[in-house]
């Protein structure tokens, strides 16, 4: 039996398709008040044309205008009956496609009262670029073709072009212990996904204000705006055949979820499966994040070595961590060695360029016979972009080594 049990902690972030319809004739005849027949045309109708209806035109409808629609103008009636995709960004440039009846061959695609740019035009189809948008909400689409218009309220919507930005955030943790200190088969992973408002923010400043630097109890001044409204009850990560779901947590207002070594790939990319809400169009991001990757810490030796006591100097950290972003560290200074009673919990985000020194200064309170828990992460975030406002998917896969040493 080791000396430690495995520490639980959580982290709470407050931070009509119509169809036209032609009335055509159908071989019967035309009788006069008396019930005479009138007239008699090849096809079997009461006039001498050989469209089958009942004018004296060349189309195939009751009227007298020459087109092939049941009123009595000289035109074809346009209407969209759908728009593919209803949505795109503030900066516009969504390639969209209207299907409906149009007329002529050309003319003009407005988003609001802004013009999109034309790709291809013809009777039954429109492609149209749209435009950019100062501010994201619905639009109107509405077509021009001389003298013709179509509307279609509120046809399309655009959200808040997020592009260098993060709006989809969260981690893929491994949690690694050390069994010279903890029971052996502890290890296991968890992750948590958000939607959030886009921000240019990074998982690891929640860990310090700036890279190279540590802090006690820190709280990060750049809060996690979460959307709360998807309606989505799981989202699921996969690689190969092996998958992550996260349930949604009212708590936490995201998602969250555990999974054991059979869907760790590391060093591999995640997909975010196909996301089906009904307030929000459906989505699915490749690479969302990458799975955690195993590192060697060779200092401080409590890291992987057996139990041993700390002194309250400088700590010092070396490590190989190939391919990782950034460097996560987590010391917790605890007198009972209970999480809840601790006194110190000093967070460091550094430049994975293999050492990094915590000082001292930072545990003023470091006891003798204290229990100090030593985390260590190699951060690793994917390259996948949000579709719907291309905004980066900034979900941290983190490989963690845990242990935990003595205070002198």
């Amino acid at each position: 039996m080791r000396v430690f049990s495995k520490q639980l902690r959580s982290l709470s972030l407050t931070f009509g398709a119509s169809a036209l319809l032609a009335l055509a004739g159908c071989g019967l005849e035309a009788y006069n008040e008396t019930g005479v027949v009138t007239e008699t045309g090849p096809e079997g109708d009461a006039d001498t044309d050989a469209d089958g209806d009942s004018d004296s035109d060349a189309d195939a409808d009751a009227d007298g205008d020459g087109d092939s629609d049941s009123d009595s103008d000289s035109d074809t009636d346009m209407r969209i009956n759908s728009v593919t995709p209803d949505w795109g960004t503030t900066a516009g440039g969504t390639v969209v496609t209207l299907n409906g009846t149009f007329t002529a061959s050309s003319g003009e695609v407005l988003f609001g009262s802004k013009s999109g740019s034309i790709q291809s035009w013809n009777n039954s189809s429109i492609s149209v670029s749209s435009p950019s948008q100062s501010t994201a909400g619905l639009y109107d689409i509405t077509v021009n073709s001389g003298s013709n218009q179509v509307v279609e309220t509120e046809a399309f919507t655009t959200y808040e072009d997020a592009s260098g930005q993060a709006s989809v955030m969260g981690s893929l943790n491994w949690w690694d212990y050390n069994e010279n200190v903890y029971d052996p088969g502890l290890d296991y992973g968890d992750s948590v996904m958000f939607m959030n408002v886009p921000s240019d923010f990074h998982w690891w400043e929640l860990y310090a204000a700036s890279q190279d630097s540590c802090s006690d109890n820190f709280v990060s001044s750049n809060p996690l705006n979460v959307y709360t409204d998807f309606e989505v009850p799981q989202v699921q990560l996969k690689q190969g055949s092996r998958t992550v779901s996260m349930d949604w947590n009212s708590t936490s207002l995201g998602w969250v979820g555990e999974f054991t070594s059979s869907a760790l790939s590391q060093g591999s990319a995640y997909d975010l499966q196909t996301v089906t809400s009904a307030v929000y169009p459906s989505f699915s991001i490749s690479d969302v994040t990458r799975g955690p990757k195993a590192f060697t810490v060779t200092s401080p030796s409590a890291v992987s070595g057996s139990i041993q006591s700390l002194s309250r100097t400088n700590l010092n950290f070396n490590w190989n961590a190939s391919g990782a972003d950034q460097i996560l560290i987590n010391i917790v200074v605890t007198p009972t060695g209970q999480w809840t009673d601790k006194v110190h919990d000093v967070t460091c985000w550094a430049k994975n360029d293999g050492s990094f020194t915590v000082p001292s200064s930072l545990f003023s309170q470091w006891g003798s016979g204290s229990i100090a828990y030593l985390i260590i992460g190699a951060a690793k975030e994917g390259t996948g972009t949000n579709p719907i406002d291309n905004g980066d998917a900034r979900i941290a896969g983190i490989y963690w080594r845990v242990s935990a040493a003595y205070t002198q």
